[in-house]
């Protein structure tokens, strides 16, 4: 996964589909490689179910990034899906939310959930609530091969910006360069003859940016 977001990061981004399906699915996999089902970090090797959700993440996901340029130039809402396209948007959503419940909790899932069953009980709903109701096609079609559902800003965000500062970090981390700079920023502070730095604030604030938090306004 780092390897491909370096590689985009110097070379160049891949069309939005390509970029955002192989990012949220390398996402996916290591979620199911590392959560026990009840949302725990894992000792040990996967169970054999979660061996078959990275399969069907394979099945699914895989599909999205292997025909991007296929699913970004076709007529959304209008050429009409496959049936292996139907149940791989379905198994898809499924599984996103599995991952989603196993990395977050049950809040997110479960708002999801809710909106998935107003898409189509609408015309059920009474007063304002009520709508037309959508066909499952439109809805897999909407969320599983558009830039309007699961592929689209936040996970062009995250597959852009955000998975860069993630890996930078990481390699801080493992490097102990953070270490490293705020010990040069220590010394370069300090008093000629020892003794503590004479801008404290400058550690602190530099220690804040490496953290990723919010710099004190005091």
């Amino acid at each position: 996964m780092a390897a491909f977001h370096i590689y985009t990061g110097i070379f160049g981004i891949f069309e939005s589909v390509l970029q955002r399906s192989a990012h949220v699915g390398f996402a996916m996999v290591l979620i199911f490689l590392l959560s026990s089902i009840r949302g725990k970090k894992r000792e040990g090797l996967p169970p054999w179910y979660d061996w078959i959700f990275i399969g069907l993440i394979g099945a699914t996901v895989g599909y999205v990034v292997l025909n991007a340029g296929e699913i970004a130039s076709r007529y959304s809402y209008v050429t009409p899906l496959t049936n292996y396209e139907v149940a791989a948007g379905c198994i898809g959503i499924l599984i996103l939310l599995e991952a989603a419940r196993r990395s977050m909790g049950l809040g997110l899932p479960v708002i999801a959930l809710v909106f998935l069953v107003y898409t189509f009980a609408g015309p059920y709903l009474p007063g304002i609530l009520s709508h037309q109701g959508f066909s499952l096609m439109w809805a897999v079609d909407h969320i599983f091969y558009t830039t309007e559902g699961i592929w689209g800003i936040p996970a062009g965000v995250s597959a852009t910006f955000i998975v860069m500062f993630i890996i930078f970090a990481a390699f801080l981390e493992q490097s102990k360069g953070a270490i490293f700079l705020l010990t040069c920023l220590w010394d370069c502070s300090a008093e000629p003859g020892g003794g503590r730095p004479k801008h404290p604030f400058l550690r602190r604030d530099s220690w804040a940016c490496f953290q990723g938090l919010p710099l004190p306004m005091w």
